[in-house]
């Protein structure tokens, strides 16, 4: 009786697939240009709690994927801050900026006066909204009114207008943490 070689290294059990994501989990073949297009059309079309739920089960499932994406999300705390830390060396990597709402990194060597923000209040300037009615049309000073009409606003700082870039550097300030209970 002659003995059989398989040179397909493949499992010649029954096929696993994923079910929480339908692949086949043994299947190392790369996807073809236009898969791996619609995958990431897919990825930019996706609402952000779908990828982060397939995120989380990637992490728990792939160690390889867990210890990628812990290297892009993750950085060590800070030496100074360390001491009596409750959640241990490791920090999220990524922060807003509180005062000029830009995303940076932590866990990279920041520059004294790399953040650009107002230090003064944004006024409404109530003649530019002449016509403008509160009873009628609302508060002036709103986001997307800010965002339609910034000229209709004024730094208290620097008499800039709403667009106009910060006029006072200085380093960035990370947003108050939300308690988030898992």
């Amino acid at each position: 009786m002659s003995d059989i070689i398989d040179l397909t290294n493949e499992d010649s059990g029954g096929d696993e697939r994923d079910d929480a994501f339908g692949s086949n989990l043994r299947s190392e073949s790369p996807l073809s240009p236009v898969a791996r297009l619609q995958l990431h059309t897919a990825i930019l079309t996706c609402p952000e709690d779908n990828l982060r739920g397939i995120l989380s089960e990637l992490v728990e499932r792939v160690p390889a994927v867990e210890k990628d994406v812990f290297g892009h999300l993750v950085t060590e705390r800070p030496s100074a801050d360390r001491h009596g830390a409750v959640e241990g060396p490791y920090i999220p990597r990524w922060e807003v900026c509180s005062r000029c709402e830009s995303r940076y990194d932590v866990g990279k060597q920041r520059l004294p006066d790399e953040c650009l923000y107002h230090s003064g209040e944004l006024e409404v300037n109530e003649e530019m909204f002449a016509d403008w009615d509160e009873r009628c049309h609302g508060p002036m000073k709103t986001k997307s009114n800010i965002r339609e009409f910034p000229e209709n606003f004024t730094w208290s700082c620097c008499e800039g207008d709403a667009s106009s870039e910060g006029c006072t550097d200085g380093e960035h300030v990370p947003r108050k943490k939300r308690a988030r209970h898992w």
